[in-house]
């Protein structure tokens, strides 16, 4: 900053006191100030300009002083929580938030933070519902399907493969249900581990007995409270009368698939008093849960009778199938091979499934399997794009009344 000039008058007067000051005693001389801006300097004395006493300078070390303690405190406060796990919820505020079904979950997604990943969401989860049933005395099953209408056309493809396994089914009022199980010999406890790849599986979190059948024979005694027979309630709140379908998938190679399904008709025994049995089915009767194997299943000459078999759609058409089951699949590929009696076929080659011939065909095999009492599914439909699967889907239901929708996106085929 450069320093005004200074007035004639004033230089004068100033030569003047210099003048006096050699002749007279020390005397401390009058000060006279100059203002800037806003800080003032005070001629003949340098001790008093300090451009600290700037009001707008003091602002700004406060200002600076307030952020830099706000920093610090929010650093230790992030800290000193990092290794704390939070409580997820609140039993007596959650009690009566009187939401089901998909609200629920939305819900639950925006208000549980859990830092331990996907399998610390579920645990929360399932910790939350047992929780609000015990503190409320309300089934689990009126609080997780109250406002729930079952889709009894969709299959949840996969469902291991979602946050919530099992319970993002229901909540959907989804009644048929897919898990890939994995025999893990070097295992003691959790030999039944669920997943697509077996190099990515957590047995001791992520296993049949607490993905699946835990929390449906949890679900299933409280709708049962000791009730034995035929006239058993199922999963659904609103529609006790619906069973729900479990899949099975086998996944390891045939030299241990039998040790599979053997363990799994050992974790299958708490639950037997609620399996639909064989003659059940002849009698068109059913139990609240069904059990079908797919895919790597130990082939035998006899199975336990609470057991099914997922078969081809065209192998039982042509009467080649010895065991009956509720539902049976086959790939749209399959199909489409079978009716154009050419297996190089596919919906790529194909482009749709719009000619007579094809819907002709399809809607045959399909009827003569009703006609048997078979409920059909078709997977392999393409999930992308999003519009010519939504195509597929409708083709599916109207056109040619397939029962059971492959779906990955559940949010989706509710509102398709």
């Amino acid at each position: 900053m450069t320093l005004p000039a200074f007035d004639e008058s004033r230089r004068e007067s100033h030569a003047s006191n210099v003048s006096e000051s050699s002749t007279k005693p020390n005397k401390v001389s009058s000060t006279e100030p100059y203002q800037y801006d806003d800080f003032t300097i005070y001629e003949n004395s340098h001790m008093n300009f300090n451009v600290f006493s700037s009001s707008k300078f003091k602002t700004k070390i406060i200002v600076g002083l307030i952020i830099v303690v706000t920093t610090i405190l929010l650093s230790i406060s992030q800290l000193s929580n990092r290794h704390k796990r939070p409580q997820p919820y609140d039993v007596h505020s959650a009690a009566n938030i009187n939401l089901s079904g998909v609200n629920l979950l939305r819900y639950f997604e925006d208000n549980i933070h859990s830092t331990y990943g996907e399998v610390s969401y579920y645990d929360d989860f399932r910790g939350y519902i047992d929780d609000l049933s015990v503190k409320s005395g309300i089934s689990q099953t009126e609080i997780l399907t109250r406002d729930v209408s079952v889709l009894q056309y969709v299959h949840s493809h996969n469902d291991y493969w979602r946050k919530l396994p099992f319970y993002d089914a229901i909540l959907h009022g989804v009644n048929s249900i897919e898990a890939d199980i994995w025999f893990l010999e070097e295992e003691k406890d959790n030999l039944l581990a669920v997943g697509h790849n077996k190099d990515y599986l957590k047995p001791k979190q992520r296993n049949l007995n607490t993905l699946y059948l835990d929390p449906i024979k949890k679900i299933l005694d409280q709708n049962n409270n000791g009730k034995d027979g035929n006239k058993l309630n199922g999963i659904f709140f609103n529609s006790p009368e619906v069973p729900t379908i479990l899949y099975i998938d086998f996944k390891n190679d045939k030299t241990q698939n039998l040790q599979a399904y053997d363990e799994l008709i050992k974790e299958l025994k708490p639950l037997k008093k609620y399996l639909t049995t064989q003659l059940d089915f002849d009698k068109n009767e059913y139990k609240p849960l069904i059990i079908e194997l797919t895919g790597n299943f130990p082939e035998l000459s006899n199975y336990e009778d609470f057991i099914f078999l997922d078969s081809s759609m065209i192998k039982v058409f042509k009467k080649e199938v010895q065991f009956k089951s509720p539902v049976v699949s086959e790939s749209l590929d399959n199909l489409i091979g079978f009716c154009t009696a050419d297996d190089s076929m596919s919906l790529v080659k194909i482009k749709s499934l719009d000619s007579d011939d094809m819907k002709i065909c399809l809607k045959t095999l399909i009827n003569q399997l009703h006609d048997q009492n078979y409920k059909v599914r078709i997977w392999g439909v393409p999930q992308f794009p999003v519009y010519n699967r939504d195509i597929l889907w409708k083709q599916q239901l109207n056109d040619f009344q397939v029962d059971f929708l492959n779906v990955d996106d559940l949010d989706s085929v509710t509102t398709f």
